[in-house]
């Protein structure tokens, strides 16, 4: 991370607000808090794209040093014109095929903050499940394993997503002197974490000047 990343997510993790109060947001018509929650779940510009694709984009370059020969926004690996994956794995689970899917949700949103109190796992369930209601069935009948890797944006994985992510990372490590070492899937994760965080100061940084 650049120092100016940096300080923009130890601000963030601190608690410490941003400004002295809340103002109208710069890239959409809502209302950016003075603690910039609004930020980082913000639908202006392409900014979730970017951070969206910053987590793609390790994932599929530690899936090819896992050598599951991935396939990085395959087209027309199932009929219609959805592409309901990120990163194709021609052979994954019990021989299948797989299409991974990242997606990213805030719990901070309205509609989530009461359950997220309750239970913190719940903007993660909803993602999966929505993913799931609008892909599963097309990959199934391809003969396709479909798996959301679903992740908050505070930095939570699913565990659905962290069984593959896990994977991929003991693949990677079978294949290096280390085998099977523990730390692959910590430093995967790590990586995750910094991609994540880079994507989440873009945010903050474009709406507020430290």
């Amino acid at each position: 991370m650049s120092p100016q990343e940096f300080r923009y997510a130890l601000r963030y993790r601190l608690d410490i607000q941003f400004s002295n109060q809340d103002s109208s947001c710069p890239k959409c018509p809502g209302v950016l808090d003075k603690f910039c929650d609004h930020a980082i779940g913000c639908n202006g510009d392409n900014e979730r794209i970017a951070r969206h694709n910053r987590l793609r984009d390790v994932i599929f370059n530690w899936s090819q040093k896992a050598a599951v020969n991935p396939i990085l926004e395959a087209k027309n690996i199932t009929e219609g014109p959805t592409r309901p994956g990120d990163i194709f794995i021609p052979v994954w689970t019990k021989g299948r095929a797989a299409a991974l899917d990242v997606t990213v949700i805030s719990s901070l949103q309205t509609s989530f903050i009461f359950h997220a109190g309750v239970s913190s796992t719940v903007a993660l369930d909803i993602a999966d499940s929505r993913k799931m209601i609008k892909y599963q069935a097309t990959c199934e009948s391809m003969s396709i394993n479909y798996a959301p890797l679903s992740v908050e944006v505070l930095g939570g994985w699913s565990n659905k997503a962290l069984s593959h992510l896990k994977k991929i990372a003991n693949l990677c490590a079978s294949r290096s002197y280390d085998n099977l070492n523990p730390m692959s899937s910590t430093y995967f994760l790590q990586q995750l974490s910094i991609a994540l965080q880079k994507g989440n100061s873009c945010m903050w940084s474009s709406r507020f000047s430290l």
